[in-house]
């Protein structure tokens, strides 16, 4: 069991400092009494801590809070089954947790606090604006490796990449921290938008071989495509319609509820303000266009997380689209570079017409194992056009580019020169290496499962394998089973939304090795 509390010597300090000045402080204990089975918040197998609410005579009750597809009050009682709690149970949630609790007036700025009785009896001490409430609480691990420390378990889950940077970038790096450390070469700040020499490279050997010209003006640098796909609907109106696939890579859709586009989710774990295109069997993972009028299209290509492709045909159709109905495409390809099929683009910027609607995206992170070092780009067309809410014409880059200036202080100069070793002949080799390896790695899931008479997509032109669990089974308990029986990580496909039910996600990250390990336990198992 692992617990958190707030750390005694601290809080004391704080007493003490905070008397000096007359400001109070409250210690307020956050979760379960005894009196409802003492439960620990439970942190889930991917990390999550879910805070239990506190059982009281409010309106809401367990069994209407969901958290991946599974009500409060079913994961109450799996972790406890000598919670009292039953399906008329309620409990409080901070106003701010809910829309639904309280009233919103016109110009609601979220604040955690308190209200009705509790804000009465914080009154009734003389505790008011300015005085420090603090909350601690108690979290159970869950977490299956917690309370099996001796299994070999093979994380295949989060598509971390287990490679290390090729000697080609290590040598750029060195080479820049060195330059870091000599008066002479120093560099302080540099460009928001990114180092020239950078944008040079990525447009000479990362668009010009697909007949794409570029800008550097165009090219804007960042830490992580993960940023930017999550940043980018900071310059567009709240009024804006969005459209994503679904299943979908969560940040496309969790940036947009944070900053109030979505409305509520419904019971079928759907955002009433969201256009969903659906990408399952039914449809060869080809998502349709959106049955309604939108403003905005997220993409990913080669997909996260089912792993397939669009066809260049199939991609254009969207562009098509985009262009009819004045809508922006967010085209997000990270894993380019695993593409093997000579039909599917490695730009959207190969469609014609695309430079007028798309925004894309693109990361060193898992072309060249980045995922600690953090380096991607963002490329924004001088061409592309927005609206404005009375049909004025509104060119996207420099918007893009006052975000970048104002928010952003720049990748760090020896990270853009290790960038730049990518594109070096030494580095572009041992480069493929290394995503050949991972491309082997997917080849033996891909075919292992299917010799087992399982379903399964992608590992072609990408890093992910989509697997449809046997025999209808939930993706959270065939999740189960090959963390419990088989000591493998994968990830439920119910994460990645409604549509992603009845899946699970397996990575080619690991190291060979591991991966026909787990091929092999999984092969030994009865389902």
């Amino acid at each position: 069991m692992q617990i958190i509390f707030i750390h005694i010597i601290l809080t004391l300090f704080l007493i003490i400092f905070v008397k000096k000045i007359f400001m109070k402080i409250i210690l307020s204990r956050k979760g379960f009494d005894s009196k409802f089975g003492g439960m620990a918040s439970p942190i889930f197998p991917d990390g999550t801590l879910l805070s239990l609410p506190i059982p009281s005579n409010d309106d809401v009750k367990f069994s209407e809070l969901k958290w991946a597809e599974k009500n409060y009050l079913d994961l109450i009682q799996e972790l406890n089954p000598k919670s009292s709690l039953n399906s008329l149970s309620t409990c409080h949630l901070d106003p701010d947790l809910r829309r639904s609790t309280i009233p919103r007036p016109d110009g609601w700025t979220s604040a955690f606090g308190q209200t009705g009785s509790a804000l009465s009896e914080l009154r009734k001490h003389n505790i008011s604006v300015g005085d420090i409430f603090l909350f601690f609480g108690w979290f159970k691990n869950t977490e299956f490796i917690k309370n099996n420390p001796d299994a070999n378990v093979i994380k295949m889950g989060i598509g971390d990449v287990t490679k290390p940077l090729v000697p080609a970038v290590v040598d750029a790096f060195r080479n820049a921290v060195d330059e870091m450390a000599d008066g002479e070469t120093f560099m302080g700040y540099g460009p928001e938008q990114g180092y020239g020499f950078l944008a040079e490279a990525i447009i000479e050997n990362d668009y010009k071989k697909y007949g794409v010209d570029l800008d550097a003006s165009e090219v804007f640098i960042s830490d992580g495509a993960k940023c930017d796909t999550g940043n980018i609907q900071e310059i567009f109106g709240l009024d804006n319609k969005i459209a994503v696939t679904d299943p979908v890579y969560t940040v496309y859709v969790d940036t947009n509820v944070m900053a109030g586009r979505t409305g509520e989710m419904g019971d079928d774990g759907m955002y009433e303000g969201l256009t969903y295109l659906k990408c399952n069997a039914g449809n060869d993972f080809v998502p349709e266009l959106p049955s309604e009028p939108v403003d905005i299209i997220y993409l990913c290509y080669p997909n996260n997380p089912t792993g397939t492709t669009l066809t260049k045909d199939q991609l254009k159709v969207f562009v098509d689209y985009a262009k009819e109905n004045k809508a922006i495409i967010l085209f997000d390809a990270a894993y380019e570079a695993f593409i093997h099929e000579d039909n599917v683009p490695h730009s959207i910027y190969e469609i014609e017409g695309a430079r007028e609607v798309a925004i894309e995206f693109k990361s060193f992170s898992k072309t060249a194992g980045f995922t600690g070092t953090r380096c991607a780009y963002t490329v924004v067309p001088k061409e592309l056009m927005a609206y404005d809410g009375e049909g004025n014409a509104v060119e996207v880059n420099p918007l893009w580019n006052r975000r970048q200036t104002t928010k952003f202080n720049g990748v760090s100069y020896p990270v853009q020169k290790a960038a730049e070793a990518t594109y070096s002949e030494e580095g572009k080799a041992q480069i493929k290496e290394v995503l050949d390896y991972y491309m082997e790695n997917a080849k033996v899931i891909r075919e292992s499962l299917t010799d087992m008479g399982l379903e399964v997509y992608g590992g072609i032109s990408s890093p992910y394998i989509w697997v449809k669990t046997p025999n209808d089974m939930d993706s959270w308990d065939f999740f189960d089973i090959l963390l419990n029986e088989a000591n493998v990580i994968g990830t439920p496909g119910s994460g990645f939304g409604p549509s992603g039910e009845g899946y699970l996600r397996l990575t080619a990250f690991n190291t060979l090795e591991n991966t026909k390990e787990a091929m092999d336990r999984i092969s030994k198992l009865e389902f």
